[in-house]
């Protein structure tokens, strides 16, 4: 696409097949541009400094993997929530929402961080993909923080494209977080998923109005209690989203909400 918009001038065989095949992210990522790789392969030199940062970034993803997702979150919490009787209980279904929330975090991040150290190893400079992403206050902010690399991509050819079209923020807003889902996996529940961002990132655009008026007319010492309330608010939104991913079907989706939210006992 960046070539058809003549944005990167026109690439060589090796250029491309190296880019495509590019070992650190050709897995899970980062989502590494045409120009950049460009640019760190025609300066590309053993720097001693990027080694160096490259190692820590790697132990760095590791400790992330290991310590806190697969001993902490896994293990830890994990044997905790299995002291529990009843599997079905809302307290049991909240805990491990919370713990596949976190685990999901830990565990892509890990990689991630794995993965832009390999690559500083290399001597390239591969975006970061995740900037604390369950500490935003609004879901916009969170996609901003989020797979950071695959947020700017869609952004800048699926949602600029058809604003552009339709001059609709809200159509913009859904098309992109279904090509996020799909990207994911071509199914029901990622396009699901996808939807349910998408709702998410439409009501926090229309509501921006009236919650901008509202904080402006709050005493200043509220504003840190507002601002904690907003990022748990996020949080958990994209927590239960993750719902429909881990449920399996819509069905069992439901489910999973209404025995959360007492509604099925």
């Amino acid at each position: 696409m960046e070539r058809y918009k003549s944005a990167i001038p026109r690439a060589g065989a090796h250029e491309l097949a190296g880019y495509l095949l590019f070992l650190p992210t050709i897995v899970v990522g980062p989502i590494n541009r045409f120009d950049d790789y460009r640019r760190d392969l025609n300066r590309q030199r053993l720097d001693p400094a990027l080694i160096s940062e490259g190692a820590e970034r790697i132990l760095y993803g590791y400790a992330k993997i290991v310590i806190l997702s697969n001993f902490l979150t896994e293990g830890v919490l994990g044997d905790y929530i299995a002291t529990f009787d009843d599997p079905a209980a809302q307290h049991v279904i909240y805990l491990e929402i919370v713990q596949n929330g976190l685990n999901l975090y830990f565990q892509f991040s890990g990689y991630s961080d794995i993965a832009i150290g390999f690559a500083r190893l290399l001597g390239y400079r591969v975006m970061e993909n995740f900037n604390w992403p369950y500490l935003q206050p609004n879901i916009s902010a969170f996609w901003r923080s989020w797979h950071i690399s695959l947020s700017r991509w869609c952004r800048d050819y699926v949602y600029s494209v058809v604003v552009a079209q339709t001059r609709s923020p809200a159509l913009g807003a859904m098309a992109t977080m279904i090509a996020i889902g799909l990207w994911h996996e071509i199914s029901l529940r990622f396009l699901l998923w996808g939807a349910w961002h998408g709702i998410g990132l439409i009501v926090w655009q229309k509501s921006q109005g009236w919650t901008t008026r509202f904080e402006q007319a709050l005493p200043e010492s509220a504003l840190p209690v507002l601002h904690v309330a907003k990022v748990v608010f996020t949080v958990h939104f994209v927590w239960l989203g993750f719902v429909i991913l881990t449920a399996g079907t819509p069905g069992a989706a439901l489910e999973t909400y209404g025995r959360l939210f007492g509604l099925i006992d």
